[in-house]
């Protein structure tokens, strides 16, 4: 099966819309982490090792059809420019950053970390979902890959740490079980079977779009459902971080908590993937919000965003500037066969389709106003981080999301609606700021 592209442009028409890698040398904030263009570092045969399998100058798959509509006439490009050269060129093909800036070498550290960011596609030819006739997700399954997206980072942090880095570590067994439990198999714990199903209970019937906080419930009651992850979860409620709320989840001593539990504040710690879902703008983003929103790529504990275009998910992981930049999941992947028996790990092959070389961006006055903000807290004094610097916005002249220390008496979280009922509205927004 040939891998397919969704948006087939060539570069001039990705540059026109914003969404070709900027030649700024202002840094770049990916993750809680800020990357400034290197003097040194790698060299660009080191960087472009993480492109090729199996011998000199052999893509990956997944980077061959990827980018195919952006190599040939960067190549093409980079030599009417004077930009390729013999060690270039013997990286194999280059990437829109060695079209625009000649070398990667300048953003390695960059790079090599977006590389590491698991990267959920549209696949097609798994198993059938339930009594449904879908064998793809393709057309309907953006959001949910971009939450596989979130969760996969938010694990990666939680079970390999910050600093891993897939150039580095590729026979991580910890990190091959982890990719393993995003298969498109109705056992793995994330796969897109158990996400589209749990969809169910929030009136959203296999095949149909879901919105950031639909998503975000699911991915909540799969984690519910998964405790071998050792990760906790909370979905914030009308725009608010109530801190008491998120500080019952992470020390309770048995999670998940039953609604009618009293149980308090316990000593302990659990590490706690927070969403927050928000609807910044009734049909466009207020853009009086993008300085706030930029901001949050700057807290430590980020682990992106879930949002997109209108029409269209994305996972956001950063930003330069007025640009942010996102992992597509509009690419259409043969679905991925892992062994079935123990802890054997796939061919390398399979895991390099779960990896993006080639990062993009968009203005971000263009994103759409619904959208997720997703943060992970290791421990009490990575929460206490947190707080402090969630309060710092919170304060601002226009924030986006409030804190409260307590939530209120009357406030009382919704049960899971039956089959039939709808928990959200059909455009997503529990609250709206305008």
């Amino acid at each position: 099966m040939e891998y397919i592209h969704k948006y087939h442009y060539q570069p001039a028409e990705l540059a026109a819309r914003g969404e070709l890698p900027p030649l700024e040398e202002s840094p770049i904030w990916l993750l809680g982490h800020r990357y400034d263009p290197e003097v040194g570092g790698l060299s660009s045969a080191g960087v472009c090792d993480e492109l090729r399998v199996g011998g000199r100058g052999r893509s990956t798959t997944h980077q061959h059809h990827h980018d195919s509509p952006l190599t040939t006439q960067a190549s093409d490009q980079g030599e009417a420019q004077g930009q390729g050269d013999e060690e270039e060129e013997d990286c194999g093909p280059p990437t829109v950053f060695t079209m625009l800036h000649g070398s990667e070498r300048r953003w390695a550290s960059f790079l090599t970390r977006f590389r590491s960011v698991v990267w959920c596609t549209y696949r097609a030819a798994f198993p059938r979902l339930g009594s449904d006739s879908h064998t793809s997700d393709m057309g309907w399954g953006c959001m949910l890959r971009t939450g596989q997206m979130v969760l996969a980072q938010t694990l990666t942090r939680h079970l390999l740490g910050t600093e891993w880095r897939r150039q580095s570590d590729r026979s991580s067994p910890l990190y091959a079980k982890m990719v393993q439990w995003f298969a498109d198999d109705p056992k793995q714990p994330f796969s897109l079977h158990r996400i589209a199903h749990a969809g169910l209970k929030y009136g959203k019937n296999v095949g149909e779009w879901f919105g950031p906080s639909t998503m975000a419930q699911v991915l909540e009651e799969l984690l519910k459902e998964f405790s071998p992850s050792g990760l906790r979860a909370y979905v914030c409620q009308d725009g608010c971080l109530y801190l008491d709320q998120l500080r019952r989840t992470a020390t309770a001593a048995h999670w998940p908590l039953d609604e009618d539990d009293d149980e308090g504040e316990g000593t302990s710690w659990s590490p706690m993937l927070i969403m927050l879902p928000l609807r910044l703008g009734l049909d466009l983003l207020n853009e009086d919000y993008a300085p706030v929103l930029k901001e949050t790529f700057r807290i430590p504990q980020s682990v992106g965003i879930s949002g997109g275009k209108p029409r269209a998910s994305l996972y956001f992981v950063g930003n330069q500037d007025d640009y942010v930049f996102y992992l597509d999941p509009h690419t259409v992947q043969p679905a991925p066969r892992f062994p079935e028996v123990g802890d054997v790990p796939a061919s390398e092959d399979v895991y390099d389709t779960y990896h993006c070389s080639a990062p993009l961006r968009l203005p971000i006055r263009d994103i759409d106003p619904s959208l997720c903000l997703a943060f992970y807290c290791r421990d009490r004094e990575d929460f206490d981080d947190f707080c402090a610097r969630a309060i710092q916005l919170s304060e601002g002249p226009m924030p986006i999301f409030t804190v409260a220390e307590r939530m209120p008496d009357y406030l009382v979280r919704p049960k899971p609606p039956k089959h039939s009922e709808k928990l959200f509205s059909d455009d997503e927004d529990d609250v709206v700021f305008i």
